[in-house]
């Protein structure tokens, strides 16, 4: 009750930790954290477990049990004990029919009961709607934080149990859905949650292109840094082969930063100048050329510097790119794919008003973090009616601008930072292709934009699906094949020279 939380808060730290250890809890941690403890335990003697013990008597091997038997996450090293005791007390009110007041409400049949029933089943469509255009990112998002593959295991985790806490079956037994949406909830977590499946080792196949070469005069290895963390990529202790700066400043590969575990290429990259230290922009077309960095102070050109790189490496990375993109290409289709009976079903997103009204919602039920309105995050502990009260009193239109504005300004960061990603995908994209040998054959693992570069190259109509660009490059290069074969063909070409992806850059 508020009562007693008001008390433990009136309570010196010794008084708290006396009190913890005359009910064998641990005494570790800030005022706030011994407070909540104590309420958790008289949270314990309401809902007891089945046999009758406070939750919060447990050992640690019970715990888990008891934890993984309700299907809750158990792993101490990624939540606190007492976060997860929480959950486990969440689950035995579910389980007991809450506390008193709870069941006299639900009983009574008040409006707050109707309301949730409402929330979940709107919450399960959506899941639904969004589980059948193939969008796990949206799917495991609709509670407000953005969720991605890149997220933490643990925010995907959190806001697949929130999810999995509402729109259950057992939950909406009036929904016919309600199955198939929760079929769809559990596969967008096991999609943003998989390991990405190492390729495996082929064997390296005679290499069949010239090899590049330059002059690395006026070259240096210029330094890139992490565009989360901002260290240094490639430094000795990286774990990087010399060789591998040639895969990262032409496109061919993305790394890993060994400080924050981002994901990043040479397009995302920040890339600094090697003669005024100062960044600049960078595209992979720059890489066999001698560029300025366009800070006004920097008049300087330079290139970059070109590593020797051994022919089993080549070999081996040019098989692993070509499957790669193979893997792309077919993900892109199935996207596509997609995307196309969504829109045939013609589904519509809910409006501006409903996503407000359903974040207040979840704001008040405890599964958001932050008011929805003004961003106020409300510490651990406070119940429902305090939530609703916040709510209520939520009216200053100052604090209500300035936090859409922080939304608003988030929004801008994280278009931003997926326009780079898209960038880095559609110049990885071509220089793959490039890279093994450009090659009209192999056109189909290019994307619909870099096939409708490819047609405007060559002065071909870019209308259309990308089947049919592709059959326009197709016949393109059948006439030009045909025009160039034989003797006679080679003469009228001046001598050959540079055909296909095997000639000399420069």
């Amino acid at each position: 009750p508020p009562s007693m939380s008001d008390a433990y808060s009136k309570l010196k730290v010794a008084q708290l930790k006396a009190k913890l250890k005359e009910r064998a809890q641990s005494g570790a941690g800030e005022k706030e954290d011994l407070v909540r403890r104590l309420q958790l335990c008289d949270a314990g003697d309401k809902h007891a477990l089945p046999d009758g013990r406070n939750p919060t008597t447990l050992k640690a091997a019970e715990f888990r049990k008891a934890l993984a038997s309700r299907g809750l996450p158990c792993d101490l090293s990624i939540n606190t004990r007492d976060e997860l005791m929480q959950s486990l007390i969440d689950a035995l009110k579910t389980e007991g029919g809450g506390t008193s007041a709870e069941a006299g409400s639900s009983a009574g049949g008040g409006g707050g009961g109707e309301d949730a029933d409402e929330l979940a089943t709107r919450l399960a469509l959506q899941v639904l709607e969004l589980g059948e255009a193939g969008n796990p990112e949206g799917v495991l998002s609709l509670l407000g934080a953005a969720i991605t593959r890149a997220t933490p295991f643990a925010a995907q985790r959190k806001a697949y149990l929130s999810l999995a806490r509402i729109i259950h079956p057992d939950k909406l037994p009036k929904l016919g859905q309600a199955t198939k949406a929760f079929q769809h909830l559990v596969r967008a977590f096991e999609v943003l949650t998989a390991p990405e499946a190492p390729p495996q080792a082929a064997k390296a196949a005679a290499r069949a292109h010239t090899a590049i070469s330059r002059s690395n005069d006026g070259c240096f290895k210029t330094h890139l840094f992490c565009p989360r963390c901002k260290s240094q990529w490639g430094s000795a202790d990286s774990g990087v082969m010399d060789f591998d700066y040639n895969f990262m400043m032409q496109g061919l590969k993305v790394y890993c930063c060994a400080l924050c575990l981002c994901d990043f290429g040479c397009m995302t990259a920040e890339h600094r100048c090697p003669l005024c230290r100062k960044p600049f922009e960078y595209h992979p077309r720059d890489y066999h050329r001698q560029v300025t960095c366009g800070n006004a102070r920097c008049s300087g050109t330079f290139g970059f510097w070109l590593y020797h790189v051994p022919a089993r490496v080549e070999d081996d990375l040019r098989q692993e790119a070509r499957k790669e993109q193979e893997r792309q290409a077919k993900q892109r289709e199935a996207a596509a794919a997609r995307v196309a009976r969504a829109a045939r079903k013609g589904t519509g997103g809910a409006s501006e008003a409903e996503r407000r009204a359903q974040g207040e919602k979840l704001f008040v039920a405890g599964l958001l973090d932050a008011c929805p309105r003004c961003g106020f995050e409300p510490p651990p502990g406070v119940s429902r009616e305090e939530l609703a009260e916040h709510l209520g009193c939520c009216t200053d239109k100052k604090a209500h601008a300035a936090h859409a504005a922080a939304v608003a300004a988030a929004g801008e960061r994280r278009a931003k930072k997926a326009e780079a990603r898209d960038a880095q995908a559609e110049a990885q994209n071509l220089a793959v292709w490039q890279f093994l040998g450009g090659d009209d054959s192999q056109a189909w693992l290019l994307t619909d934009t870099q096939v409708k570069k490819q047609c405007e190259e060559r002065g071909l109509a870019t209308d259309g699906t990308k089947e049919e660009m592709l059959a326009r490059m197709a016949s393109h290069a059948s006439g030009r094949k045909m025009l160039t074969d034989g003797e006679a063909g080679r003469a009228a070409a001046g001598g050959g020279g540079g055909g296909g992806g095997g000639g000399k850059i420069s």
